[in-house]
């Protein structure tokens, strides 16, 4: 369960902190995402997702009051760790500072909500936001309501 003491929020970074320009509706589709997520360990490939990807103002506006409130927060990405250059290259460039640490996927073929657990456990997350309405229900089904759906 969600323990209320904890101050540790997290945020999902592609299509919710950073949303794509153009075709906002085509992610929405199971096998689009599927494909999405495969290709995320490809550094050319998350390059040119994150190319086209802008912030999310109300997203960064909750950020920023998670953060004035005292909350630590976390950005987990379904990137594979060989892609941190390219992922901190585009949050500089979107002037986004209002995080901690971020997190990158260490396993290949790890289920996306499985990866967010494991994270969640790990490093003692209590609210965890994300566009993705499967990922969420399977980690509110673990962790309680744990998860809080991000509509972009």
């Amino acid at each position: 369960m969600r323990n209320k003491n904890n101050r540790v929020v997290s945020f999902d970074l592609h299509d919710t902190v950073l949303v794509l320009k153009f075709g906002g509706q085509i992610k929405q589709n199971k096998i689009f995402r599927a494909i999405l997520y495969f290709l995320s360990n490809f550094r050319s490939f998350v390059f040119i997702y994150t190319f086209f990807c802008q912030r999310n103002e109300a997203v960064i506006e909750l950020m920023k009051k998670s953060r004035t409130e005292g909350k630590k927060i976390i950005i987990l990405t379904s990137t594979n760790q060989k892609c941190a250059k390219v992922i901190y290259y585009f949050l500089k460039k979107n002037r986004i500072c209002y995080y901690d640490k971020v997190i990158f996927r260490k396993k290949f073929w790890q289920k996306e909500s499985d990866y967010k657990i494991e994270e969640m456990e790990r490093d003692n997350i209590y609210l965890h936001y994300d566009d993705g309405f499967e990922v969420c229900v399977e980690i509110n089904k673990i962790k309680g309501n744990s998860c809080a759906i991000v509509k972009t």
